[in-house]
């Protein structure tokens, strides 16, 4: 009964989560604009990237094929961006989301 208990709790976290971190076009959008107009010393980006990861966990747990890709498209973008620590996260990022792992 435990484990029953344990899993209908976990499957109850992964539905908030699932509503309170969806990723659209609407987040797309935000963080395109939100990466080309921060300053290269804002503390920002790593706020983003964590944004931008727990989205992906949701879209990988719940399936969600339009957000998995909008969010390869954003990373795939930021690969390109100036700052190292950036691109060297969206190549993390884009590795969990080719290999299916949510880490």
């Amino acid at each position: 009964m435990r484990k029953i208990q344990g899993l209908a709790s976990t499957l109850s976290r992964v539905i908030i989560n699932i509503r309170k971190y969806p990723f659209s076009e609407d987040q797309y959008d935000k963080y395109i604009r939100n990466f080309a107009s921060i300053e290269s010393h804002s503390d920002k980006k790593n706020k983003y990237l964590d944004e931008i990861q727990r989205a992906l966990f949701v879209a990988q747990i719940s399936n969600d094929q339009p957000a998995l890709f909008l969010l390869e498209k954003l990373l795939i973008q930021l690969m390109g961006y100036y700052d190292i620590a950036v691109r060297d996260q969206a190549v993390v990022l884009l590795n969990m989301l080719y290999d299916q792992v949510d880490w």
